[in-house]
Order: C-alpha cells, then sequence, then structure tokens
C-alpha cells in the first residue's frame, strides 16, 4: 500500500490537472454560445460611441460596425482627411451622425484635452472604444531607441488613454448614463517583449489597470472590458493576407461586438482563445526568450531591407 500511495496521489493531480484544461477548452467553445452580446444595453435614444485611432484598420472597422447597430458616432485620430473620408462612407451606408475630431494622442498638453472634452460633453455618449496605440517602427534595442519615440509610445498607449477614460467617465457619471469601455490589447502585453519592450510593456499595463478599473467602477453602471487581441490584418502588425490565427479586422471586430459585455478580460476571437490556451502551458521565461529570438529576426531582416532600398536610392541619383 506503501508504494501505490504516491501513485495515487499523482494520478489524482493528473486526473485534476487533465479536468481543468478540458473545461478551459469547453469554455473557449462554449463562451460565445451561451454569451450574448450586451451591446444593446448602451444602445438608448441618440446614443454615441467614441472610436479612437479610427482613421483605419480595427478601429475604422469598430465605427462602421458601429453605426450599422444603429450608434451616433465621434471619431477620433491624428488625419483629419483620413477621418473626414470615413465620415462620408458611414453616412452613405447608414443614417447616424458622425462628429470628426482631429486629435494627436501621441502630446500631452492639457489644453487639448479641455477642448476635447467639451466637443463632446452635450452629447449622449455611452460606448468608448481605446484602440489608438503606438508600436516601434521595427523591433529595435531600448537603448537604441529614439527618445521621442519612447515618450510618444508612453503618452498614447498608457497617459492619453487613461485621461480620455476619465473624461467619458465623468461625463457619464455626470448625466447618471451607463457607459461601455472597451480596450484593445495585445498579445505582446502577455509577456516581456525584447526589442519591443516599451510597446510590449504599455500593453501589460492596460491589461493590469482595465481589469482593475472594472472592478471599481462596475457597481456605478460601467462595463470596462480588456480585449485580448493577437496578430489581425493591419498596417501595425504588417500583415497583409487573412489566415485561420489572422482575422481581417472586419471578422475581429465583429467577433468582440458579437460578445461584449461577458468579462473584464476577453479573448472573443476563437483561433486567438486557442493560441491563448497553448500559451498558457508556457513559461514566462520560454515565451519571453522566444519572442526575443522571432523579434531579432524581424529585425535583422527590416535592417537588410532598408539597405536595400537605400542602395537603391543612391543608384537612381
Amino acid at each position: 500500500m506503501e508504494t501505490l500511495t504516491p501513485l495515487l496521489v499523482l494520478s489524482t493531480i493528473g486526473s485534476l490537472f487533465l479536468l481543468f484544461n478540458v473545461l478551459k477548452l469547453l469554455k473557449i467553445v462554449t463562451f460565445p454560445i451561451l454569451n450574448h452580446s450586451k451591446l444593446s444595453k448602451y444602445k438608448t435614444e441618440n446614443s454615441y460611441a467614441l472610436v479612437t485611432g479610427a482613421s483605419e484598420g480595427i478601429g475604422k472597422e469598430f465605427a462602421f460596425q458601429l453605426a450599422k447597430k444603429g450608434f451616433n458616432l465621434i471619431i477620433s485620430a491624428r488625419t483629419l482627411e483620413k477621418l473626414e473620408t470615413i465620415k462620408k462612407e458611414i453616412e452613405l451606408e447608414t443614417k447616424v451622425k458622425v462628429i470628426v475630431i482631429p486629435f494627436d494622442f501621441s502630446t500631452t498638453e492639457e489644453r487639448n484635452f479641455l477642448e476635447f472634452e467639451k466637443k463632446i460633453e452635450n452629447l449622449n455618449l455611452t460606448v468608448l472604444i481605446n484602440n489608438v496605440a503606438m508600436n516601434h517602427s521595427i523591433p529595435t534595442p531600448f537603448l537604441e531607441e529614439d527618445e521621442k519615440l519612447v515618450q510618444n509610445i508612453i503618452n498614447c498607449n498608457i497617459t492619453n488613454t487613461l485621461k480620455v477614460t476619465k473624461i467619458f467617465l465623468n461625463l457619464a457619471k455626470r448625466e447618471n448614463r451607463k457607459g461601455l469601455v472597451v480596450n484593445v490589447g495585445s498579445v505582446a502585453g502577455l509577456a516581456p517583449s525584447a526589442y519591443l519592450t516599451v510597446y510590449a510593456a504599455s500593453k501589460s499595463f492596460l491589461r493590469s489597470w482595465s481589469i482593475g478599473l472594472a472592478h471599481e467602477v462596475k457597481s456605478q453602471g460601467f462595463h470596462v472590458e480588456h480585449v485580448n487581441t493577437y496578430f489581425v490584418v493591419s498596417n501595425m502588425s504588417k500583415i497583409r493576407k487573412p489566415s485561420f490565427t489572422t482575422p481581417t479586422p472586419r471578422n475581429y471586430v465583429k467577433s468582440v461586438l458579437s460578445q461584449v459585455g461577458n468579462s473584464f478580460s476577453s479573448t472573443p476571437y476563437f483561433s486567438h482563445a486557442v493560441l491563448g490556451y497553448v500559451i498558457g502551458f508556457f513559461s514566462e521565461k520560454f515565451l519571453a526568450s522566444t519572442s526575443a529570438s522571432m523579434h531579432l529576426n524581424i529585425r535583422n531582416r527590416a535592417l537588410r531591407k532598408r539597405e536595400r532600398e537605400s542602395k537603391n536610392v543612391k543608384k537612381e541619383e
């Protein structure tokens, strides 16, 4: 019996481990079936949704899909021309109102945010999509990265996301409105990422802050949700072709809006949830080492490309 006891313990632990992971897989499969979108809770008469980083990619798609669901829009990004084009396209396809607010989220001047708040304070704003983000142009060692870019990433991904969220929540509280905040996260925030250190750290911060804030404001009628985003076809990811694990912005946003409102941190796109499940089996050390090798390889290829382009320019001259 003494020799069986350790075997019994190991068998029990193994069975519990297997059961735990089977339940996790079942949750991934059943979550979108059992948990329907709560977006309609925030759709009231003449309600508005604010989308940051709305000039392209995921942000642009959030704007289009929210408009099709009947939300009036406030779309914000740095480039006015792109926003005006999107406004015309949305107004041709839907009957919603679209307000354009060009805004550079890499700056932190207080007067800019006071002006931003004045433009939206009298609107029935019930949804905020914090999508705007900045990344490194290519993977770059921290000590070699441009100091201005480092500060811009911090301003855009952290400081100004907090400021816009605070404005949104305070305006909603003042008018006794419910509110939904969706913070678009990144797989880069799941583990330390060498050569993308500042961007990855900003996304790790976003996840922690978002979940903590969700607990603080849930009793006040607000739902804050951090959305785990893996690779999506976009200019930022530099991926041009969709695949099973890399959806188009349209398919990705559709999955987010079809499930939003049920969790403080979600991974709504199915293949992304599966990837997250697999990643969970590996240690942080392994993930950090693997991403460091991958990013260094990407960096070297990008530098070689720059060198070729530079030589071609010189030849043309």
